[in-house]
């Protein structure tokens, strides 16, 4: 986990930056939630009530956001180590140059806790509740203090990390439910993320649900 953070980090360069308003909301946030509700109108009974909710709280409108490469498949298995320490980064099928912050950083922490805590493999799936929590909380460890070292590199505010949260959410599950994946079935066991999004810390309240 720390070696795949430390790529991330360093791989994240800022070129541009773009300001959040209603375009970038209805775009990114509206829109694609339609697609959604679409697939799983019962499963996510009241998400929009939620989301109102979060904005009446937390205004995110006006403020700047850097625009990074983003991989989009950010995920452990699409990492590999040389000998010699050095990582490398595969799969760029569905790369941008200019996309938005964090949204690897959430997929990056959010696969390796899957693969911690839910099990990935027939070995992981053996292990006590103990041992998935105790692997769970130290993903959740190292999150916590990359993502601090990450929003400080590209000066992002705690505000936006929630908002970014509700970005990928959406954006990871519109991406499973693409004519290109088809992966409905996958995208429905994302859908629980979606009820953590009007709380503040959405991705640290969401793990830690799960391993309560």
């Amino acid at each position: 986990v720390a070696s795949g953070s430390e790529l991330l980090l360093n791989s994240s360069n800022s070129y541009d930056s773009m300001i959040v308003d209603d375009k970038f909301i209805q775009e990114y946030i509206k829109a694609p939630l339609q697609s959604i509700i679409e697939y799983y109108p019962q499963e996510i009974s009241g998400i929009e009530s939620s989301l109102n909710e979060f904005f009446a709280k937390n205004n995110c409108l006006g403020m700047n956001l850097p625009k990074v490469f983003l991989h989009h498949e950010f995920n452990p298995w699409n990492i590999l180590a040389e000998n010699n320490g050095n990582l490398i980064l595969l799969d760029f099928e569905d790369s941008k140059s200019l996309g938005l912050p964090l949204l690897d950083l959430y997929n990056y922490f959010l696969i390796s806790y899957r693969i911690a805590f839910v099990g990935e493999t027939m070995e992981s799936n053996a292990r006590s509740f103990d041992e998935k929590s105790k692997r769970a909380c130290i993903v959740l460890k190292v999150y916590n203090d990359f993502s601090k070292k990450y929003c400080e590199k590209f000066n992002i505010s705690e505000l936006l990390k929630d908002f970014l949260f509700i970005v990928y959410t959406i954006d990871a599950i519109t991406f499973f439910i693409s004519d290109k994946r088809k992966e409905i079935n996958y995208a429905k066991s994302w859908l629980p993320m979606l009820k953590a999004l009007s709380v503040s810390n959405c991705f640290e309240n969401f793990i830690n649900k799960e391993i309560d």
